[in-house]
């Protein structure tokens, strides 16, 4: 019984690191988002843009939220329904 508890626990452990990294590494891959945003859209179009990000990043809803909290240059991502 205690060998079940301790295997339990240490998968969970390892779910949670698994989730802190995942979040981590989705606030760097958003911060490099919105600089090559700010750049992209002096140059191009919006639907350009908008479609070179969707190329180039799997955006979630945790990976729009910290685009926009670190975007400086006035785009907001949005989800579309």
């Amino acid at each position: 019984m205690k060998k079940n508890f301790k295997t339990i626990l240490l998968i969970g452990a390892i779910v949670v690191a698994i989730v802190v990294s995942c979040d981590k590494d989705t606030e760097s891959r958003a911060k490099k988002a919105s600089k090559e945003a700010c750049e992209c859209m002096k140059k191009n179009t919006q639907k350009y843009c908008e479609d070179e990000l969707n190329k180039k990043y799997f955006i979630t809803q945790t990976f729009i939220d910290e685009f926009n909290k670190v975007n400086d240059c006035g785009i907001k991502l949005y989800k579309k329904n």
